[in-house]
């Protein structure tokens, strides 16, 4: 669940996760509520079920002249809402710096992005902070929806995985004739460090 408003060239946002973790390992989760294996399975599977940690961004988007590259630059924090004992959050603030630039070509738009990600380490835990990045592009398929594709890679957050590889499938649809819209996105791993897959829905209201 989540809000987000723009002003002007600055856009601001605010999301909690609620979250069913089922594992014998030991798992915590770090910005953007991605799971981070911090201890290898032993024993009997547990689930852990509740609210998460919340997490604030803000972006400035820079762009001269319409038909120029667009430059967004963005900083997350998520707050250790949630406790460390919940098993669902590292009990840690984590921060993230990141950049991404756009190019409107038409009705398509290739983007890349950088990111750098700061997790704060748990007790007993040394997290690896690193880099994430992704390229890709969207299209605009009609008058409400559009089309996103695109390429993921994120440094492992502990020794226990692989960095992650995965591909990206999305669209985004306004519903006719009201302000929701409705998103939906797909992954596929290309690594051991990714989920095999994933996928979800979101519905967004406009103000």
């Amino acid at each position: 669940m989540g809000a987000r408003a723009t002003l002007g060239n600055v856009r601001l946002s605010a999301s909690i996760p609620y979250m069913r973790l089922r594992s014998n390992a030991t798992i915590f989760t770090g910005i953007d509520s991605t799971p981070i294996v911090v201890a290898t399975g032993a024993g009997r599977n547990r689930t852990n079920e509740g609210f998460g940690d919340i997490t604030l961004g803000a972006s400035y988007t820079l762009q001269h002249d319409p038909g120029d590259i667009e430059i967004e630059v963005a900083s997350r924090v998520k707050l250790p809402s949630a406790s460390g004992g919940s098993g669902l959050s590292s009990g840690k603030t984590d921060y993230s710096l990141g950049v991404q630039a756009t190019k409107a070509i038409n009705n398509i738009a290739p983007f890349a992005s950088l990111t750098y990600r700061f997790l704060g380490d748990p007790n007993g835990f040394d997290l690896r902070n690193g880099l994430a990045a992704s390229a890709g592009g969207s299209a605009v398929v009609s008058r409400r929806t559009v089309l996103l594709a695109s390429y993921h890679y994120a440094r492992a957050a502990s020794r226990f995985v692989n960095d992650a590889h995965e591909l990206f499938l999305g669209f985004s649809s306004e519903l006719p004739g009201q302000r929701l819209r409705l998103t939906g996105f797909g992954t596929a791993g290309l690594s051991s460090g990714a989920a095999a897959g994933s996928g979800g829905l979101a519905v967004s209201l406009s103000l």
